[in-house]
């Protein structure tokens, strides 16, 4: 080795005396002795061959199946989906779906004042929604209730009359019970 040389030492086996220079790993010394030489680049080759299979798998999880749309409240898992599949049900009038997921003790609070479930659903069943864009999303979950603030432009009719062509702010509250989600309060708020 050069006298002036920087060397390196690596303790392979943990023992004192055996070290090895970077220039003793080279050839045979400690690391053979340990059964290491030969091993290392063998070793770093599956790790690699490793990584790129599970980067693999991801990426195609990731790109090759996009988001499930939420079809029905049964289907919802999340704040967001609740008031995805709610609107859905009112575009495709799925009453049926719509009533299984509102609380008897529904309360639809409009600008005109609050109304029961029963008088609720009869006004909301008297909409025809062609289209609606949903924004400004907030959900808050606290323990089984989740609280979610939105915006919503519709497209459509309220008892053959247009419905306002301007953003409205709503809020919801989604209850869990056994049953599953339950809608359990809903109020538009006003004009964004």
């Amino acid at each position: 080795m050069d006298a002036g040389a920087e060397h390196f030492y690596y303790s392979l086996s943990g023992t004192e005396g055996q070290h090895a220079s970077i220039g003793e790993v080279k050839g045979k010394g400690v690391l053979e002795e340990c059964g290491w030489y030969g091993r290392i680049p063998v070793m770093m080759r599956r790790i690699q061959v490793w990584g790129v299979l599970v980067s693999l798998a991801w990426l195609m999880g990731c790109t090759v199946y996009g988001q499930k749309p939420v079809k029905a409240l049964s289907d919802a898992t999340g704040g967001e989906g609740l008031e995805r599949a709610l609107w859905r049900d009112i575009q495709h009038k799925d009453w049926k779906d719509l009533e299984n997921h509102t609380a008897s003790i529904f309360v639809y609070q409009t600008t005109s004042g609050k109304l029961d479930r029963a008088a609720a659903l009869a006004q909301i069943e008297k909409m025809d929604v062609s289209e609606y864009s949903i924004g400004e999303l907030s959900t808050e979950l606290h323990g089984n209730v989740f609280v979610v603030t939105y915006t919503v432009t519709l497209r459509g009719t309220l008892d053959g009359q247009p419905l306002p062509d301007r953003a409205e702010r709503r809020m919801s509250v989604w209850q869990q019970q056994k049953s599953g989600w339950m809608l359990i309060a809903h109020a538009v708020i006003g004009t964004a």
